[in-house]
């Protein structure tokens, strides 16, 4: 675990967050998409990120939502929604995912602002736990923003 304590990736929940739960919600919600299958590393570490991500992510813009609807995006269309849907065994992992998921933290650390990278940035991060911490770190901000 990342130490988000189980907290699921909001992006690829079954449902959007709200403030109340729907009790018949598997009469309205879109079944599962497919796996789809990962664009290979070579593809990946070339990608101009900023050509996909047109905005920095930034707390005082509170721009989270757009910036993870852009990444959303981008992990859609290559493929790479496994690497932020849930944590992965290391010893399971081949030398092309592990190239994919550091291309990918690439992404991530390089479209935030300096003042977030400090917060979430750690030694040997995957996808996953990179993206939890985020997601903690904008959930920490807005909570303050309320308090304020």
């Amino acid at each position: 675990m990342d130490g988000m304590s189980g907290m699921a990736n909001p992006i690829f929940s079954p449902e959007p967050s709200s403030s109340s739960t729907s009790t018949s919600s598997s009469a309205t919600s879109s079944p599962p998409h497919p796996p789809l299958p990962s664009t290979p590393a070579s593809v990946i570490r070339m990608v101009n990120i900023r050509s996909h991500i047109p905005i920095t992510l930034n707390l005082q813009q509170s721009n989270y939502s757009q910036w993870s609807s852009f990444f959303d995006s981008v992990f859609g269309k290559f493929g790479l929604q496994q690497h932020v849907t849930g944590p992965h065994d290391r010893t399971n992992i081949d030398a092309e995912w592990y190239m994919i998921d550091q291309s990918i933290v690439n992404w991530l650390y390089t479209t935030i602002f300096t003042e977030i990278f400090n917060m979430v940035h750690k030694p040997k991060a995957t996808v996953y736990s990179v993206w939890g911490s985020l997601v903690h770190v904008v959930s920490l901000s807005l909570s303050l923003a309320v308090v304020s």
